[in-house]
């Protein structure tokens, strides 16, 4: 492992790299210099301190040592080991992901030289493998007719008006249920089942397939009960796979009338003067971008997977805590909760999830980090400048505003760098691609849940 020595005003310092991502750090400070320092600050202390029976300044240094009772020696002798230690990580070329941790407390004697060890967590210099040209599989998506038909009818749906039953009286597939429903288990109340006005599209899929059964050939006004077993994904985790009963009242029913295609149908989609082949035409081209857009992606994910496989990183656990904590607050707000109370809450499933993921995204920012350095991957302050504007142009004027202010310029920079590095990895891959029908946009929701 590499060794890095120097000698510095404050004293010495021996830095060890235990691992690519450990450093331990010896630092000697020299009685002299530490001595001297302590002396000046207690000069400094006494011409400022003013005590009864004394002029101010002139409060004897000893009185002042023993009303300090030694922080002022432990914080001036910290400071000098700040000062080493940041010279020690500047000479050694690493970058900390964390503050260095004092193995010991700092014990002053005075004329002696004080010696402590720190160690912190820093950002592995990695050797990069060949990345150039790696070799991909992306699929080709074909778009035929089935998708034309399938993104006509999700804008009849958009369009779609609900309306009563009438005269039918009972619940078929695809009418929407609106139900007072209570649930208990073991004579408790579920909070996460108690709703007023629940809403069920029925048929639907759903976690709880039985209300959606249940629900079918009732009537308004009916009431009835039902035991179910919660699956593994229920929200509440201490309720995962516990029987509950489960009572509903069907204060409402609607069904969905969809809207004829035709040309007055596309005149409400597009303008006054569209015809239901303009329509069509549009809906293809839109297939047609997503198409391009879900093939680009494909071929990201595939070629950073690539990439990830030709490294072996060691991460650095604060940077992985560090991506967990973010990735936690996005779960929380995703679910209107506090990051704290969904940890306390989520299964041990979505724990080694979230933990998973933090690892994947420390391990690819490390390598494209290392890629853009290789390739000196530059971003002008003018492309920065661009690229501020359009993240705010995306929130509210005063969201905008604070973000603005509040904005890590350096971390944004830090961002395209390795940004700009992946598409240069992705623009040398080499592709194979192989023809598969485009997914329906159900099962694109479904990919991202």
């Amino acid at each position: 492992m590499s060794v890095w020595e120097g000698t510095t005003k404050q004293g010495l310092f021996r830095v060890q790299q235990q691992t690519p991502s450990q450093l331990e750090i010896h630092v000697t400070l020299s009685a002299k210099h530490l001595d001297q320092c302590i002396a000046h600050e207690y000069r400094q202390l006494a011409a400022r301190t003013k005590l009864p029976g004394f002029r101010k300044g002139k409060v004897p240094v000893a009185l002042l040592r023993a009303r300090q009772a030694g922080s002022l020696e432990s914080n001036v002798a910290r400071k000098q080991v700040e000062l080493v230690y940041a010279q020690a990580v500047q000479q050694a070329g690493v970058s900390p992901v964390q503050d260095a941790q004092l193995q010991q407390s700092i014990q002053y004697v005075a004329d002696q030289d004080l010696s402590c060890v720190l160690h912190v967590q820093v950002r592995p210099q990695l050797q990069l493998a060949q990345w150039q040209g790696l070799q991909v599989r992306v699929p080709e998506f074909v778009v035929d007719q089935k998708h034309l038909d399938n993104a006509m009818q999700q804008l009849q749906l958009r369009y779609s008006v609900l309306a009563p039953i009438a005269p039918r009286e009972t619940i078929a597939t695809g009418d929407v249920a609106y139900c007072h429903m209570q649930a208990q288990a073991e004579g408790k109340p579920v909070a996460a089942l108690q709703k007023e006005n629940a809403e069920f599209v029925v048929g639907e899929e759903s976690s709880l397939p039985q209300i959606h059964q249940a629900l079918l050939n009732r009537k308004i006004g009916e009431e009835f009960e039902l035991k179910v077993k919660l699956p593994e994904t229920f929200i509440d985790a201490a309720m995962r796979g516990q029987e509950v009963t489960i009572h509903l009242k069907v204060n409402d029913v609607k069904q969905r009338k969809l809207p004829q295609l035709d040309d007055e149908f596309a005149k409400d989609v597009l303008a006054e003067d569209s015809t239901l082949k303009q329509l069509q035409e549009q809906v293809e081209l839109s297939l047609q971008q997503q198409k391009r857009d879900l093939q680009q992606q494909r071929c990201q994910d595939a070629t950073i997977e690539a990439l990830l496989q030709l490294h072996d990183v060691e991460l650095p656990e604060a940077l992985v805590e560090d991506y967990c904590h973010r990735l936690w607050r996005q779960a929380a707000a995703g679910l209107n909760m506090q990051p704290n109370v969904l940890q306390q809450t989520a299964d041990e499933s979505m724990k080694k999830q979230l933990q998973q993921q933090a690892r994947y995204l420390v391990k690819k920012e490390l390598v494209l980090e290392a890629i853009a350095k290789q390739t000196q991957v530059e971003v002008p302050d003018e492309e920065l400048k661009q690229e501020v504007t359009k993240l705010a142009a995306q929130m509210p004027a005063k969201q905008a505003e604070n973000f603005v202010k509040r904005l890590d310029v350096y971390a944004l920079r830090e961002a395209m760098k390795r940004e700009k590095a992946l598409q240069l990895v992705v623009k040398q891959a080499k592709v194979d691609r192989f023809e598969e029908p485009l997914p329906m946009a159900s099962q694109l929701e479904q990919e991202d849940a």
